[in-house]
């Protein structure tokens, strides 16, 4: 006799959940087993410098604009006003645009559009 369970996409992610918590908490348990070497003679649990926090934090993000934001979380990463969805230039505030896709902003481009003629004598 065959037996066929078919679970829901919630379902499905409410075990995926749950194995994660499980199998998580078995690497935790056993850190004694996860070393790392702290110097000549000292060792302290690899998970311990996870849960402390000794890593990356998300507190240590990049933050272009320096407005307290992080880069990641950030709509307008350089702060000149436009978001980084329409910015050509999402890291540069003094460029946002670039109309012939030169890879030149127009600010610092002597020629927008890219006709071969300088702005200046458009």
């Amino acid at each position: 006799m065959v037996f066929k369970m078919s679970l829901s996409h919630n379902q499905m992610a409410y075990a995926a959940i749950i194995s994660t918590l499980i199998f998580g908490s078995l690497f935790v348990g056993f850190s004694g087993y996860f070393q790392t070497s702290e110097g000549i003679g000292g060792f302290e649990s690899a998970a311990e410098e996870d849960l402390i926090g000794t890593g990356t934090s998300v507190s240590a993000a990049t933050d272009t604009d320096g407005d307290g934001i992080g880069n990641n979380a950030d709509l307008d990463d350089d702060g000149d006003g436009f978001n980084d969805d329409i910015d050509a230039f999402p890291l540069d505030e003094t460029e946002w645009l670039d109309i012939d896709s030169d890879g030149t902003g127009n600010n610092a481009d002597p020629d927008d559009d890219g006709d071969g003629y300088s702005d200046t004598d458009e």
